[in-house]
């Protein structure tokens, strides 16, 4: 007890020498306070408005491609972490400082550390133990699991409509579906699927979904469809595609090997499908027929970020690209360990899931809407892009001689197709989600009005009219018989304009 009172009283003692320092560390940290959140600010301001010194109006102006606010916002992160670290450099200094002015302070740290050393050598001992042997029990794990592997999908509610019920591929379907969500990344389009091979879903060391029958050969009478997941197939296997309907039509149609190559993708915008053809010609790879399906995926990006011509989830792909230098932080390291794992996968099986857990609720949902931008401005937007888009495609086609063609996609908001009790509902879910429905509305009204000025654009919205039975699986998504109609329709067209 008496050691206790003499070391705390030599530690008072040391701190009444240190008050210089303390009142130094004070003043220095006041002032940096009104430079910060008043100097700055205000030269930064000024200098936005080219009112500052022509050097710092020059860096500014350069840069100024955000509201000013971005740039005081970049600055008072910036100076937050600078207090922090002015803050515990003056405390660290301090310390030392304390330490060296009391020997008895540095016995007492000295018995400290060491017991604090053997504590965390001990921890990381058992951790690193308990981390291989939950290792070994997963590898082994996964080598009986696989000979039972259950058929499971993502839980969607798509998944369980009653077209597939009476389908025997369905099950398998989706479970594959889901393990074909493995994205790598493409050269300047960001991403297609890992190659993939299954019973309803196989996709090339390209990552493009491959189309029964297709022959490929050099002579070959060759098509491109484009387009995101609506072409690509979502809901339907290999033999129930868009490009798979369209290769068994010209099959019959056309004398010669017939070569029908799916290049749709989920979430791609029309800016990625005209990249992706573009690529196609720079390597001497020349369609005879292109086709694109697109503008749902246009709308959706725009839908997210308020901004037209960007791709799908623009936030978290700049987020990635942002981030990708950044080592994983301790925490990130924690959760990746397979004894994270096990843990989790316990406290899962004794707790009772909440089911709305882990959803964001609609008010923190981030949309065009909440960032104040007009509907009407920004779906004009969404359709100039589009065109432009459809406007360098027909010059491609002009000077590679391969013809072109444009269709509006159907959704279930729109048409006058008798809907069933399931589609009703899939109708008004799409209807709740207010800013996307308006927005939707908005741009395909746009689309249809200036389709006369676009010779090889169609709209098809009417395409279900006469068909009773359920069509739909989500608001954009149909079955292999709503796919089946469309390239019929497609078929049409395209037939009409040949000589």
């Amino acid at each position: 007890m008496g050691r206790a009172l003499n070391l705390g009283s030599k530690l008072v003692m040391a701190g009444v020498r240190m008050r210089p320092l303390l009142v130094l560390i004070g003043i220095s940290l006041g002032l940096w306070s009104v430079f910060a959140t008043l100097v700055v600010p205000a030269v930064i301001e000024s200098a936005y408005r080219g009112e500052s010194w022509s050097f710092l109006n020059r860096m500014i102006n350069a840069q100024a491609t955000h509201p000013v606010g971005d740039y005081l916002q970049d600055w008072y992160r910036m100076a937050a972490k600078l207090t922090i670290a002015g803050l515990l450099s003056g405390l660290g200094f301090w310390l030392v400082a304390l330490v060296i002015s009391s020997p008895a302070l540095v016995q007492w740290i000295r018995i400290v550390y060491k017991a604090v050393a053997i504590l965390t050598l001990n921890t990381l001992a058992v951790f690193a133990g308990f981390e291989l042997a939950t290792t070994g029990a997963f590898k082994i794990g996964s080598v009986f699991s696989k000979s039972t592997e259950k058929l499971v999908g993502e839980g969607e509610a798509r998944e369980t409509v009653s077209y597939y019920a009476s389908q025997d591929w369905a099950e398998q379907f989706w479970h594959e579906f889901r393990l074909t969500r493995k994205q790598r990344y493409y050269p300047y389009v960001g991403w297609r699927r890992a190659p993939f091979k299954g019973k309803t879903i196989e996709i090339d060391q390209n990552g493009i979904r491959v189309t029964p029958g297709a022959d490929c050969r050099a002579a070959s009478f060759k098509v491109f469809t484009f387009g995101g997941s609506t072409m690509w197939g979502t809901g339907s296997p290999s033999w129930g595609t868009i490009p798979a309907y369209l290769q068994a039509g010209l099959e019959k149609l056309r004398q010669g090997p017939v070569c029908v190559v799916n290049f749709g993708e989920t979430a791609y915008v029309s800016t990625q499908d005209v990249i992706m053809l573009q690529i196609q010609l720079r390597s001497g790879n020349v369609p005879d027929v292109v086709v694109f399906y697109s503008v749902s995926g246009d709308i959706y990006a725009a839908y997210q970020s308020g901004r037209a011509g960007v791709p799908q989830n623009l936030d978290q792909i700049a987020a990635r690209f942002e981030m990708a230098k950044s080592p994983p932080t301790l925490l990130e390291l924690l959760t990746s360990s397979h004894s994270y794992s096990l843990i989790e996968d316990l406290t899962g099986k004794l707790t009772i899931a909440n089911p709305g857990q882990g959803k964001p609720a609609v008010g923190e949902l981030v949309t065009y809407e909440s960032m104040g931008i007009e509907v009407a401005k920004l779906s004009d937007s969404i359709v100039q892009n589009y065109f432009e888009n459809y406007k360098i495609v027909k010059a491609l086609a002009q000077t590679y001689g391969f013809k072109h063609f444009f269709f509006l996609q159907p959704n279930v908001l729109r048409g006058n197709k008798p809907l069933t009790r399931e589609e009703q509902e899939m109708k008004q879910i799409l209807q709740m989600e207010v800013p996307l429905y308006k927005l939707l509305t908005a741009a395909y009204q746009t689309l249809e009005l200036g389709s006369a000025k676009y010779p090889n654009f169609y709209p098809i919205e009417h395409v279900f009219d006469d068909y009773n039975s359920l069509i739909w699986i989500d608001g954009f998504h149909v079955t292999p018989v709503g796919n089946r109609l469309i390239a019929k329709k497609m078929l049409d067209v395209i037939g009409a304009s040949s000589p």
